[in-house]
């Protein structure tokens, strides 16, 4: 299988807010775009999907995120599903780097690891079967 790459597509509003997220993939790396969480509601991710022209079809799944003493991805989009954990916490050391530590350091921002609580992919048959032809399978140990 070939070496799966993780790259930041567009990151709405600050990052260092909790946003949700929707995942796509193109050739072989995984993108992540954003967007802040303003209340419960909004934004969707299927608006995130929209306003980045990215058509529904290709988006594999989404989520949550949010700093508190950690770097923190959890949840799953209704929309979309849910994303596995090794790419949630792929996504958000990338998501570090893409910033990096000059960001944090300036805002005075220090956390000490990246964790996911990403709702399983095997909530659903259908994203179970999506993430296991890309080679993921969160049942595995």
């Amino acid at each position: 299988m070939e070496k799966i790459k993780y790259k930041i597509g567009n990151i709405g509003g600050d990052p260092i807010k909790e946003s949700k997220f929707i995942v796509t993939k193109d050739e072989n790396k995984f993108i992540m775009y954003s967007a802040n969480l303003i209340d419960k509601d909004r934004p969707l991710h299927s608006t995130i999907a929209e306003e980045n022209q990215i058509d529904r079809k290709s988006v594999l799944g989404g989520g949550k995120f949010k700093l508190e003493d950690d770097l923190i991805f959890y949840g799953w989009s209704s929309g979309f599903g849910p994303v596995p954990n090794k790419v949630a916490y792929n996504l958000g050391k990338t998501l570090v780097d893409h910033l990096g530590q000059e960001y944090f350091n300036r805002r005075g921002i220090k956390f000490n690891i990246i964790k996911t609580k990403m709702d399983p992919c095997s909530l659903s048959k259908k994203h179970e079967e999506k993430w296991r032809e890309l080679g993921f399978d969160d049942r595995k140990k």
